[in-house]
């Protein structure tokens, strides 16, 4: 009797745990899009990259059942994920346009025309894949694209828990910021070969803040106050000379384009360009940089704030369930972002020099 052969195939096993770098979309075929999916999708389009620490505290719920969500979401293709940061941190991101087509159903809601270009723009770039291969360039660009979110989170979070103090009304950021301005080239005077201004030639530079938004401030027996700022998220990859440029643009967008800076962005005036680095010492070489007579001429302008990232990202100890624990301060004081730590070209961070400016009393 001959036996029968014996076969080597692994059985599939339905406790298998699923892959981490894959959707799995049959294990979630009859899983219902719920509204906090939809909270989940709203908070991932308006930030466009999002760490999962920060939808613990944007999306309301318990945190076992926002992973649940997030992995549904992602099994079902409705969001993108990439692991690119030192802690192992999921950064989530959209990369097709049904998740728009789902916010854009709900009662009263709208979405900037931009959103769909980032969807566009990240399904070619495919983030995730290019983080397997070793691309350094879009590592570089998820890295500036998380600062700008931490930052917008911040002021978010902040403005929320000031009881109605202040109130974030306005923000956008990306290419849809890009413009272009007149200047005039500096060239060298004759006889003293000290740098000037040749008004008789002009150049056209390119002006791309990496955020715009307003802070207001509600009326108490008054007309609402109302700042306006640029943000600039400096990660030292640029040299001084064009950063230098890119002041420059800064400053004679604001101050000699004013019609085009009302057509732009619907306001006359612009109360800060603030300047955003990765640690002190880097903040104070681009604060000295600022002074230079190329950025404004024969005297260094108050416009250009700096802080250095390592305020927010330090380390700090809480207790949660009776335990220690050490966590980013961002998360949970993002009030840091408001306090008064912003120095100008007049200022640093010494104690010996007059008082460092705040968001909040400019």
């Amino acid at each position: 009797m001959t036996p029968e052969p014996v076969s080597f195939t692994r059985k599939p096993n339905p406790q298998q745990r699923r892959s981490r770098a894959q959707p799995t979309p049959e294990k979630v075929a009859g899983s219902p899009i719920t509204s906090r999916d939809l909270e989940i999708l709203a908070a991932v389009e308006r930030y466009r990259f999002v760490p999962t620490s920060f939808l613990l505290r944007l999306v309301p719920g318990s945190q076992q059942g926002l992973y649940r969500r997030l992995r549904v979401l992602f099994d079902k293709r409705l969001l993108q994920r990439v692991n690119c940061t030192p802690s192992d941190e999921q950064i989530y991101y959209l990369d097709s346009i049904e998740p728009l087509a789902l916010l854009v159903q709900r009662p009263g809601a709208t979405l900037p025309k931009s959103s769909w270009q980032v969807v566009r723009n990240n399904r070619q770039k495919d983030y995730a894949r290019a983080f397997r291969d070793g691309h350094v360039g879009s590592l570089l660009f998820l890295q500036h694209e998380l600062t700008i979110a931490r930052f917008r989170f911040m002021v978010e979070k902040a403005a929320a828990a000031s009881q109605g103090r202040v109130e974030l009304t306005k923000w956008r950021q990306g290419p849809e910021l890009w413009n272009w301005v007149e200047t005039p080239r500096v060239a060298r005077h004759r006889t003293t070969s000290t740098p000037c201004a040749d008004l008789n030639r002009k150049c056209r530079v390119p002006h791309r803040p990496d955020a715009f938004f307003t802070l207001r401030f509600p009326p108490n027996g008054a007309p609402a106050r109302q700042l306006h700022f640029f943000y600039e998220a400096d990660r030292k990859t640029t040299s001084l000379v064009r950063f230098k440029h890119k002041l420059k643009a800064h400053f004679d967008f604001i101050v000699y384009q004013r019609r085009q800076l009302q057509e732009t962005y619907g306001v006359d005036r612009i109360t800060a360009v603030l300047i955003e680095t990765l640690d002190e010492h880097w903040a104070e070489a681009l604060r000295q940089a600022a002074r230079d007579w190329v950025v404004s001429g024969g005297a260094p302008s108050s416009l250009f704030w700096f802080t250095p990232s390592d305020l927010f990202t330090r380390k700090v100890r809480i207790m949660k369930s009776g335990r220690s624990q050490t966590i980013s301060r961002y998360l949970v004081e993002p009030e840091a972002v408001f306090s008064h730590r912003w120095a100008t070209p007049l200022t640093n961070w010494s104690e010996h020099t007059p008082k460092l400016h705040s968001l909040l009393d400019a």
